[in-house]
């Protein structure tokens, strides 16, 4: 199985549950920190029909219905990383080993625009 699909957000729906103005949810929405957390519950019911990851610092974001693992990534306008995040920032450096080694344990990555 490989994950395929479209999530389409509703802006008046969004707006009115979130009692923020449209430019607010799109505010929101365009940073992939904030919005990781309600892309990976949509992705995990409607595209994968799995689990989320335990906790945050888990090794995968979510488990698919075959029982593989995934991360799911964010596309922003610095790129998107693949690394884990404790690579990533000032004073981190990127590792190798521990990379590739993250690479064993996953079945692959999502890229959420």
């Amino acid at each position: 199985m490989s994950p395929s699909g479209l999530l389409e957000w509703d802006l008046d729906d969004l707006q009115r549950a979130m009692k923020l103005s449209g430019d607010e949810v799109k505010t929101y929405f365009r940073d992939g920190r904030r919005v990781s957390f309600l892309l990976e519950r949509r992705l995990k019911r409607e595209v994968f029909h799995g689990t989320l990851a335990p906790s945050e610092g888990a090794g995968y974001d979510l488990k698919d219905s075959c029982g593989r693992l995934w991360e799911v990534r964010s596309i922003s306008s610095r790129g998107t990383y693949f690394c884990p995040s404790y690579m990533v920032g000032s004073g981190r450096k990127f590792q190798r080993e521990p990379f590739l080694q993250k690479l064993d344990s996953i079945h692959g990555y999502v890229q959420c625009p």
